[in-house]
């Protein structure tokens, strides 16, 4: 949901913290998915990983390339640009960040991640895998410090997101421990967290992971882990309030379509209150609630792309039957 938030002109202020945790948060909970004893043969797992990622990369960028060559390259914010329309081709053939769908870059940086980290941790037992860690930071800093050029599969940004892969994978009890802390423990982690997360962000700056953007390196890797716990803190809050919700979990499992489409939607939630509520588009300008309740709506129209395509065509999005 914040991943859409940070994709609208919301506050910079609201926006600001959220960049040390919605990138992080994502490789991080992917780690904390990735069991090494159960994926035995390496083909195996990346063709899964292939099926799962790459297919969603190309099915996304076959309907958002035609979609900003009519539309976003002739009458959207790309005009005053006079971008040819070969442009966003080099980077998706490449596995880049494109501008026709510029959230698709998560998926091959993923797979990149998440193939590197299975052949690292296939050197090191279990009880050993922690010895990754500070060879990590040490790589990642060496890549944001001297890498200033984007590589094929993000590659330029996978060696920060193996850090929160591997604390994900390495320090899984951990992080589910903290998970069942009494609720009134994750009330107080949240607000006191939430704070200081706000003013370290004022005072490092805005992160941007896909140009390798951290401020401060030795600032920003603390200022992302302390995010992370509060935003667990926060996701165990929502769930005590809600409970367990089918539907919910539904928009869950689905988050990979959310992912693809949800700025083609908010487009189309633009042109619905230009031209059906007659409002003007600086409502959303730098504000907050109209924001929060945009993103909402956004993610709540997909839900009927989500059941279509789980029923038609699931193979689109990397699903096939077992």
């Amino acid at each position: 949901y914040f991943v859409v938030v940070s994709h609208t002109p919301v506050s910079a202020d609201f926006n600001l913290p959220l960049t040390y945790i919605r990138m992080p948060f994502f490789f991080l909970c992917s780690g904390l998915m990735f069991n090494i004893d159960k994926e035995v043969d390496f083909i195996v797992f990346l063709k899964k990983k292939a099926h799962s990622l790459l297919i969603p990369f190309v099915t996304f960028h076959a309907i958002s390339y035609p979609f900003w060559l009519m539309f976003d390259r002739n009458f959207g914010a790309d005009v005053s640009n006079a971008y040819p329309w070969y442009e966003p081709l080099p980077d998706i053939f490449l596995g880049r960040f494109a501008i026709d769908d510029a959230p698709l870059w998560f998926l091959t940086a993923l797979f990149a991640t998440e193939i590197i980290y299975y052949l690292l941790a296939r050197c090191f037992t279990s009880k050993y895998l922690f010895v990754l860690l500070p060879i990590m930071v040490v790589v990642g800093y060496l890549s944001q410090a001297f890498i200033d050029i984007e590589l094929p599969f993000m590659l330029q940004t996978v060696a920060i997101a193996l850090i929160f892969y591997g604390l994900g994978n390495i320090f899984k009890k951990q992080i589910f421990a903290f998970g069942k802390k009494h609720i009134l423990w994750h009330l107080f982690s949240f607000v006191f967290l939430g704070i200081i997360l706000y003013f370290a962000s004022i005072y490092n700056g805005k992160i941007a992971m896909h140009i390798n953007q951290y401020g401060n390196f030795w600032l920003f890797l603390p200022i992302s882990i302390m995010a992370l716990f509060a935003s667990q803190s926060f996701c165990v809050i929502v769930e005590y309030i809600l409970k367990r919700r089918n539907w919910v979990e539904y928009i869950s499992r689905n988050l990979i379509i959310v992912v693809g489409l949800h700025i083609m939607v908010g487009k189309f939630i633009k042109l619905v209150t230009l031209y059906v509520f007659n409002l003007p588009l600086s409502i959303y300008q730098d504000a907050i609630l109209p924001n929060l309740l945009f993103s909402l709506v956004s993610i709540l129209l997909l839900v009927p792309v989500m059941l279509f395509v789980n029923r038609f065509c699931p193979k689109l999005i990397g699903k096939f039957s077992k």
